[in-house]
């Protein structure tokens, strides 16, 4: 669970392009995959879905030394 405040977000849909702010509660569940490459090197893959106010899918690659 979590909570987003969002600064300055413009609405496309609406045909109105002014800028809201909003306060929004949302849900979430993810997965992350991490795979040790070597023993310095970590390889992580996250996906994350998001649902309630807040709705969308983000992913994301990381690579640490």
């Amino acid at each position: 669970m979590g909570f987003r405040y969002l600064d300055g977000v413009q609405r496309f849909d609406t045909g109105d392009f002014n800028e809201v702010d909003g306060k929004l509660p949302y849900a979430f569940a993810g997965a992350v995959l991490e795979i040790g490459a070597s023993e310095h090197a970590r390889y992580q893959l996250l996906v994350e879905a998001q649902f309630g106010d807040v709705d969308g899918l983000t992913a994301s690659i990381a690579l640490t030394f």
